[in-house]
This record gives C-alpha cells, sequence and structure tokens, in this order.
C-alpha cells in the first residue's frame, strides 16, 4: 500500500509534463522496496512507458537541460526489459517482456540481436501464447538483413499456422517473395492478407502496376 501511494508522485510529474524525471522517480522507488508482485510489474510497466512515448519523444518538453531523445529512451527500455528478465526470469511477465524487448530492439534496427534474442526466447518459452511472435520477430530480423531464405522459413511457419499472427507473417512471405523477384508468389501471398492490410493489397497492385507479373 505504502508503494502504491508513493507511486502516485510519478504519475502526477508525468501529469506536469515531467516524463524523465517521473521515470527516474520510479527507478528510485523500485529499488527501495521489496520486491512483491506490484513492485515487480511497475518495473515491466516502466519499460512500456518508455516504448510507448519514445516515437514522440521530439513532442515531450525539456526538462531543464535535459531533452527527451527517441534513441535514448529505446535504449532505456531496453536495459530496463534486460534487466527485468535477468531478475525475475520466472515471473509471469517474463514472456511478455522478452517479446517488449524483441521489439523494442527492432526500433532501434538492431537486426542482428532481434534475431539471436527472437531464437533465445522460442526456444525458452515453448509454452507461450506469445510464441509465434518470436516466430515472427525472428522472420523480421532475418528480412531486414536481406537473409530471405532464412526470413522465408521463420514466417511461413507462422503463416501456415493460426496463431494471432498468421497474418502478418503472411504478410511478410509476400514481401519476401516480392523481394526477391518472384511476383506470382508474392501476389498469391499478399491476395490470402489483402482484407486484413490494405497495404498488401496496394501492394499487389504495384506488383502488377511495375510489370512484375
Amino acid at each position: 500500500a505504502s508503494f502504491i501511494n508513493d507511486s502516485g508522485v510519478s504519475a502526477t510529474l508525468q501529469d506536469q509534463g515531467r516524463l524523465l524525471g517521473a521515470i527516474d522517480y520510479q527507478e528510485r522507488l523500485w529499488r527501495e522496496y521489496p520486491d512483491t508482485a506490484e513492485v515487480v510489474s511497475s518495473w515491466f510497466a516502466l519499460a512500456q512507458t518508455l516504448l510507448e512515448k519514445a516515437p514522440n519523444a521530439h513532442q515531450l518538453p525539456k526538462e531543464g537541460a535535459r531533452v527527451p531523445e527517441k534513441i535514448a529512451m529505446l535504449g532505456r527500455a531496453a536495459a530496463t526489459l534486460n534487466q527485468f528478465l535477468a531478475l525475475y526470469p520466472n515471473d509471469p511477465l517474463a514472456d511478455d517482456a522478452a517479446f517488449s524487448l524483441c521489439n523494442t530492439w527492432l526500433d532501434l534496427k538492431g537486426y542482428g540481436r532481434v534475431v539471436d534474442l527472437s531464437r533465445r526466447f522460442t526456444a525458452l518459452y515453448t509454452n507461450s501464447p506469445v510464441l509465434s511472435s518470436f516466430q515472427y520477430t525472428t522472420a523480421l530480423g532475418l528480412f531486414w538483413q536481406n537473409d530471405y531464405q532464412g526470413a522465408l522459413k521463420a514466417a511461413r511457419a507462422v503463416a501456415e499456422g493460426d496463431s494471432a499472427d498468421h497474418d502478418f507473417a503472411g504478410y511478410i512471405v509476400g514481401q519476401i517473395f516480392h523481394a526477391q523477384g518472384q511476383p506470382a508468389e508474392a501476389i498469391e501471398w499478399y491476395r490470402k492478407v489483402q482484407d486484413t492490410y490494405r497495404d498488401a493489397k496496394e501492394a499487389a497492385y504495384r506488383v502488377l502496376d511495375m510489370g512484375d507479373f
């Protein structure tokens, strides 16, 4: 109860436009309290706040000499998530934290790191609801490194399944075929997900308009 009460100060700082100060305060607070469920979940929530605010960091007010900056906030989120996984590897939120870490490295364009982490988490969280998401981020990391064969193998495994990520993966399969100059296969996969993703339908038309097919 004391921790929850003290955490209200962090919320007040955010309301005043002092996000960085609020994060610093919440981090100090986390260090002062024992690892109850509320304290542990607050550490994960801190990383999520950084990830949520980072894309619009340029719109956040300055705090004295401190200027909110996207890459710095993403880096801090990654460090926070790493620490969460190191300290609380068996916490129920661990697989969600792991998936957030993979997405953070995608935002940082650390694609080799994405692949390494995603593969490790795929092997570690075999019964997780987000297992297919790790396979999907593996495909994305490989795709952005131009490893099309590796990306295709990872993406098709998800696209041909029935997880919540199969449409995402299907779109990536289409992009992989398109990037490899295989328009017929690209259109086939784009059309499979065109009712879900408008971009997929537009991509299929672009293939046709460009005379690739």
